[in-house]
């Protein structure tokens, strides 16, 4: 890949990094990606295993040169009660996530029993 780093660039040999190669099933590394072109919205690149060596393709990226919007964006099917009811709660991040998988694995297989009965069970 040599001196150019771009975010696309980033991101395709993120994406390719989860792929395995077709003939010796490694995963690609990051020099198995190999720019050719790249334009404003356009990028070529061509993936080699780096394992067995084997040419596994080009590839023609088309990227969105549109900005990511900054304001919070209302979720697909959201309703106005919806936003109304949840915006008042701050978004959750990956550490929220993380604390929550690790409070309901502690919680055991009988799991169930910490839940309300249904006549008690309240809406947020």
């Amino acid at each position: 890949m040599g001196e150019f780093f771009s975010p696309a660039m980033s991101a395709i040999i993120n994406y390719f990094k989860q792929k395995k190669c077709n003939y010796c099933n490694e995963n690609f590394e990051s020099n198995s990606i190999k720019l050719l072109k790249q334009e404003t919205k356009v990028v070529v690149v061509q993936i080699t295993c780096s394992f067995c060596h084997h040419a596994y393709g080009t590839a023609v990226v088309a990227m969105n040169s549109e900005p990511i919007p900054s304001e919070n964006v209302i979720p697909i099917g959201w309703s106005k009660k919806d936003v109304k009811r949840l915006s008042k709660f701050k978004a959750i991040n990956e550490d929220d996530v993380l604390t929550a998988h690790r409070f309901i694995k502690d919680l055991g297989h009988d799991w169930i029993k910490y839940l309300p009965t249904t006549n008690k069970r309240k809406s947020i």
